[in-house]
């Protein structure tokens, strides 16, 4: 007869092995759901930028990413076919303290559309979000969300123009304009009208050069942002 040993001091070794595998398992289930990754990214925003004080944060810290207010999530876009967030639409909600500066917090790779207009947030534009959110057709940081594109198309040039020229109060931003977002070739839409220099902030400087790599941008706003100062 075979009698298996089992002692306390192989406890250890045990606990390792198994927490190794809990670790593996996690990390499959991660790459399975890229939600999961993407989840993580906007809990980080919502505790960067005070989301227990936001007008609207319904769903959000729950257990579906897709039904976080303001985020909307298909698979008609994304490259590996999976469900992923594809747009973040957070224009007028009282958003406040700075942009995150690290990658893992923008790790949403298919996302389309990103508006974050008419808040009041403060810092510089990151540079991580080139390399984090690569597929942008969208950026929106300035005082008022824009129409879909569809009715932007449909709007006469003078509407256009009035638009263009509001005098808006929103986010704070400072610093020059990111080099690194020259690689957003898919980026169709570009807001910047912070009307931060009328509160003692702005942006700083011209576009730069890197930005020719922009090959598919049709509409960008820069009036009250600083530029060219």
């Amino acid at each position: 007869t075979h009698t298996c040993t089992f002692t306390t001091a192989m406890l250890p070794v045990f606990v390792v092995t198994v927490l190794a595998l809990l670790v593996a398992l996690s990390g499959c289930a991660a790459s399975a759901n890229p939600l999961v990754a993407e989840k993580a990214a906007l809990d980080a925003l919502f505790a960067t930028t005070h989301g227990s004080s936001w007008l609207e944060a319904s769903g959000w810290n729950g257990p579906d990413v897709c039904m976080y207010a303001g985020v909307r999530c298909g698979n008609a876009t994304t490259d590996d076919g999976a469900v992923h967030v594809v747009e973040l639409r957070l224009s007028n909600n009282g958003l406040t303290g700075s942009l995150p500066s690290e990658a893992a917090a923008w790790a949403l790779p298919e996302l389309l559309v990103l508006d974050l207009s008419a808040n009041r947030m403060e810092g510089t534009l990151p540079g991580v979000w080139a390399s984090a959110m690569p597929k942008l057709v969208e950026i929106n940081v300035g005082g008022e969300a824009l129409p879909d594109e569809a009715i932007w198309a449909s709007m006469s040039l003078i509407a256009k123009y009035f638009f263009h020229t509001k005098v808006y109060s929103s986010n704070l931003l400072t610093g020059p304009l990111p080099p690194e977002w020259g690689s957003l070739s898919s980026l169709r839409r570009l807001v910047l009208t912070t009307g931060g220099p009328a509160s003692g902030a702005g942006l700083e400087g011209n576009f730069p050069p890197s930005w020719s790599g922009m090959t598919s941008l049709k509409v960008v706003f820069a009036s009250q942002s600083g530029l060219g100062g």
